[in-house]
């Protein structure tokens, strides 16, 4: 048996002995695990690759792109950056989006979303990690009454 299994049976173990339940002592044991599945009950944000990410957003225009840092910690998500199109009264302009404002907390289970408003701007932001090497969400930014991108879904994975 590899280690990593004597050691979640270890595990299993000791946590019967202290009164827990099985449920309560599986969901300790997987989250103990270092190579969990996404899905388990282990943290995603222990597994997910820290650095510059990088992707594509969907809303009809080629190259239109998603930009964000995750912590070294896998724990937080900052400095998101659209570049694409966004529709306007009447028009469409390809605009470079700075930074949505300050950072977001990534879940146990992957996920982080948010919304964050600036004097005219307001950024929507979904995500969740499905791997230590591939996210995906929505995100939408509205100027405004007169600017939108409507909700865009994207898919990133580390820069190379």
């Amino acid at each position: 048996m590899p280690l990593r299994r004597t050691a979640v049976a270890v595990l299993l173990c000791a946590t019967a002995a202290c009164g827990e339940d099985s449920a309560e002592s599986s969901a300790s044991a997987s989250a103990a695990t270092p190579d969990a599945a996404p899905g388990d009950a282990a943290t995603n944000a222990s597994i997910v690759r820290a650095g510059r990410w990088v992707g594509e957003a969907a809303n009809g225009f080629k190259g239109d792109s998603i930009l964000f840092t995750v912590s070294g910690d896998g724990r937080t998500v900052s400095d998101v950056e659209f570049r694409g199109h966004w529709r306007c009264e009447g028009y469409t302009k390809r605009v470079d989006v700075g930074h949505v404002p300050g950072a977001f907390t990534v879940a146990a289970d992957g996920a982080f979303s948010e919304a964050r408003r600036e004097p005219y701007l307001l950024w929507t932001v979904d995500g969740k990690f499905t791997g230590a090497d591939a996210a995906s969400g929505t995100l939408r930014i509205e100027y405004d009454t007169e600017c939108d991108t409507h909700e865009l879904e994207w898919t990133a994975a580390p820069a190379s």
